[in-house]
């Protein structure tokens, strides 16, 4: 929740600045243009991904993996009720899905 309450008016500072960059070229705004996205990526890498515990859960087996060690059974991996078995999650998302997505990107 928190992140999401920082993101916003981040966001909201990126797009201000984007718009006074093509508006107005000065010599301060892609300074602040970058320190602005920094900032933004920070808090979005830290509260959705280290202090999510699934995440780190997963980040933890998937460096457990990677060093040949077994990953511990007790080590809760499931997401919402869906058990994932290896690197593959039960349900993916449909073609429709990742099309629409594709197409909001594009």
């Amino acid at each position: 929740m928190w992140v999401s309450v920082v993101s916003l008016p981040l966001l909201g500072v990126v797009w201000v600045l984007l718009i006074l960059h093509v508006s107005e070229p000065h010599a301060i705004i892609p300074p602040a243009l970058c320190l602005a996205l920094l900032m933004q990526s920070a808090f979005v890498l830290a509260g959705y991904c280290f202090l999510n515990i699934r995440v780190r859960r997963n980040l933890y087996a998937s460096f457990l993996k990677c060093m040949g060690r077994e990953v511990p059974k007790d080590l809760d991996l499931s997401i919402d009720g869906i058990v994932s078995s290896g690197h593959v999650i039960a349900e993916r998302p449909s073609s429709t899905t990742v099309s629409l997505l594709l197409l909001l990107v594009l």
